[in-house]
């Protein structure tokens, strides 16, 4: 999970998912807007997992995968994830691998 001062509140959410250029990958569509600090949300729709807690299980492995990579290299910028329903065909294993693959690219 993300430090608390890392993740996104309401209202920045909501100008930034207005404003930010989206950026389209094959498991999320990632919505980026420069700023000086690090900031980032990730969102699993009810249409993907209709259960909270496997969207929650998504939402904290994209979380840790971000961290991981944010403190290889650190990052500027505020980041939305939209996960896309194709996450859901890809075991635990092939997860960790693509998503790691796509936040790579994204974060720059």
């Amino acid at each position: 999970m993300l430090k608390k001062s890392n993740r996104l509140s309401h209202s920045l959410f909501t100008k930034n998912f207005a404003i930010g250029k989206r950026i389209h990958n094959t498991y999320s569509t990632v919505i980026y807007s420069p700023s000086e600090g690090f900031s980032c949300a990730v969102v699993v729709s009810k249409k993907i997992y209709k259960k909270a807690h496997k969207r929650n299980l998504v939402r904290r492995r994209f979380y840790e995968v971000i961290r991981e990579k944010n403190k290889e290299r650190k990052v500027m910028g505020i980041y939305i994830f939209l996960v896309k329903s194709t996450i859901k065909n890809l075991t635990k294993k092939e997860f960790k691998n693509q998503i790691t693959l796509e936040v790579g690219r994204t974060l720059k």
